[in-house]
């Protein structure tokens, strides 16, 4: 029995102390085996899965065996035991601390968060006041972490931030060149530090330090092993399985792609699309074939046989690579449309990255995974690998003329039409919207390459509102108030954008009609979901809420005004289309006035004088339309 004793001490409590600092001490050695043995003890009770009507049945049950020993260690208790010897005092206050960690843990679990926050609070008080074994440092930087969960499950980031910054700095302080100093434990523990930090610094709006710390971890992951705290699907141990590790590397390319960290935003789609693929063979294989240019079918189902969970995340990384290309294109249209002086946008962020060097460089990376891209200096050839081009505004990854804009948006259209086998709108209404409205931006932005070009422009536009009108159509307005109104804006700037094609070509105003149609039933649908806000007084209404919509929707009432003016075309009344023209030329004005709306002075004064023109040329249209009626050859409809 006393041979057992000693294993027990060596391997549970010994290891507070340095080897040999410890005398003989059967006190002492009684509370190591029992505390071992209740270690042991509250392990297999933490893992039994209870009943849903007890769900913390085993986990109560280990919490009264710690409670029970950690009673036993009463500062008399400390005292009687050790008498004079310091080191054995010590050793016994890390064992209580590492019991009130372990409770402290378990009150986390079973969402006690005062009674966590205090055995915590102790637990650090303790540990944190001397350097330890490493299974003292684990249970400090644990401390912290949990106490960084419970300040961030009551909403205050502020103060689950210093736990968790403790955390970090008890591991950088380790020896580096202590062998035995960061074992599996620790390593596991700063990896969620890691993640809990990142978490949390995104939720303050440090969005840089939150990105690099969740590349950080995602690269603790890929570099160890499954069992510690790398990924694993089913595997003891492991803290991501693939599907998890995929779906957080293709939100962080997103966060970078919308920097204008090209290189960056690649080497993580990829890495998301090694790990994904890997762990789910023939999901690429099965993929959609590229069709068309132009073409993005929504019918197709290959998507590859998976589960519903990895489907999803599947399609997210097709995601990631389309959202890429299209923030590609989207940052050429806007440097090109200004000439190189944007400084907003995805155009001004391209700007910004080629001037530093960051569109080159890789500021988060994978080596295990080798993924072929390197460092900054290979991540140029990697990109003109898949089509990307040296030269251009934006230094090498922004198209530059319609040619190589025509190879991104077939790089984002084969991505988005993989998506889209997933997304459809029976089952995923908002994906399969975001991912619709998405490829509408995706034709925009080739349309914008194309204008020279009038039946490819016109061709791209249509392509355009084919699936926008499709969706919106179908979907209820009362259930999905939000993206009914986005998928009817995007159709009426979609025809609109025709309608201005022909105009800048001086198309003759008789071609004009059905353009102008289309565009003013999209301002229309989108207009009438504000009617109960507004009122129906146009000369007295009412204000709209949401400071961002109300500038939208006034300035969708001014564009309606001037595409309803057009839309009689061949065969309707002009008289008419001004009339309802008129309507929104009244509205305009009277809305800024009475609700002082800033920035849109302009368009009120260029309303007004349209409500000054309008009414006469109204009424000499309609003696003119009265008298072709009793004459037809009387009037020229060119005139």
């Amino acid at each position: 029995k006393f041979r057992r004793s000693v294993r027990v001490i060596s391997a549970a409590a010994m290891a507070t102390a340095p080897p040999g600092s410890l005398p003989m001490n059967l006190g002492f050695i009684e509370v190591a085996v029992k505390f071992a043995e209740v270690m042991q003890e509250c392990d297999r009770l933490c893992a039994v899965k209870d009943p849903t009507e007890e769900p913390f049945k085993s986990k109560y049950a280990a919490e009264r065996a710690l409670k029970s020993l950690a009673s036993t260690l009463t500062d008399d208790r400390v005292a009687e035991i050790a008498g004079p010897d310091e080191p054995i005092v010590e050793a016994l206050l890390d064992l209580r601390a590492r019991l009130a960690h372990r409770r402290g843990v378990i009150a986390v679990e079973t969402e006690d968060p005062a009674k966590a926050e205090g055995l915590l609070e102790d637990a650090v008080t303790w540990l944190g006041a001397r350097s330890g074994a490493p299974e003292c440092v684990h249970a400090l930087i644990d401390s912290c972490n949990q106490l960084g969960v419970v300040w961030t499950n009551r909403s205050d980031p502020e103060k689950a931030m210093p736990h968790l910054e403790r955390a970090m700095r008890v591991y950088e302080d380790l020896d580096p060149k202590d062998p035995h100093a960061k074992t599996p434990d620790i390593e596991r523990a700063h990896t969620n530090t890691v993640f809990y930090l990142a978490q949390v610094y995104g939720y303050v709006k440090r969005d840089e330090e939150a990105a690099k710390l969740c590349g950080a971890c995602l690269r603790r992951q890929c570099e160890a092993d499954a069992t510690a705290g790398g990924i694993g699907r089913g595997v003891p141990g492991a803290s991501a399985s693939p599907e998890e590790w995929a779906q957080n590397a293709a939100q962080l390319a997103g966060f970078y792609a919308a920097r204008a960290c090209w290189a960056t935003a690649r080497h993580c789609a990829a890495a998301a699309e090694k790990v994904f693929a890997d762990a789910n063979p023939g999901w690429l294989r099965d993929a959609p074939a590229p069709q068309v240019e132009g073409s993005i079918p929504t019918g197709s189902d290959g998507v590859g046989k998976l589960d519903d969970p990895a489907a999803d995340v599947g399609a997210n990384v097709h995601l990631a690579w389309a959202r890429l290309h299209l923030q590609r294109l989207t940052a050429a249209t806007e440097l090109f449309a200004t000439r190189g002086e944007t400084e907003t946008g995805a155009g001004g962020a391209a700007k910004r990255t080629a001037a530093s060097g960051e569109d080159n460089a890789l500021i988060v990376s994978f080596p295990t995974l080798r993924l072929g891209d390197g460092g900054a200096s290979s991540a140029t050839v990697a990109a003109k690998a898949v089509g990307i081009v040296s030269e251009g505004p934006g230094e090498g990854w922004v198209p530059r003329d319609a040619a190589t804009a025509r190879v991104v948006f077939n790089q984002a259209a084969r991505r988005f039409r993989a998506a889209l086998a997933r997304y459809k709108l029976d089952g995923f209404v908002t994906e399969h919207c975001d991912v619709v409205l998405d490829v509408s931006r995706l034709h925009k932005h080739l349309a914008f390459f194309e204008e020279s070009n009038p039946r490819r422009y016109n061709s791209l536009q249509r392509r355009r509102v084919e699936h926008v009108e499709r969706v919106a159509a179908e979907l209820s307005r009362d259930k999905y108030p939000g993206l009914y109104k986005t998928l009817w804006f995007e159709y009426a700037e979609a025809h609109r954008a025709i309608l201005e094609g022909k105009i800048r070509r001086g198309r003759p105003p008789l071609s004009l009609g059905d353009a102008a149609r289309c565009a003013t039933r999209g301002y229309t649908a989108y207009v009438d979901t504000f009617e109960d806000q507004v009122g129906p007084d146009r000369r007295a209404p009412r204000r709209i809420r949401d400071s961002e919509e109300e500038r939208t929707y006034v300035t969708a009432r001014f564009i309606r005004a001037r595409t309803a003016s057009k839309q009689h075309g061949q065969f309707g009344s002009e008289a008419d289309a001004l009339g309802d023209a008129l309507i929104d030329y009244e509205f305009v004005p009277a809305y800024v006035k009475a609700h002082g709306l800033e920035g849109m002075e302009q368009e009120s004064d260029l309303c007004e004088q349209m409500c000054a023109l309008l009414p006469t040329k109204i009424v000499h249209l309609r003696s003119l339309e009265k008298n072709a009626e009793r004459d037809p050859l009387a009037v020229d409809p060119l005139a």
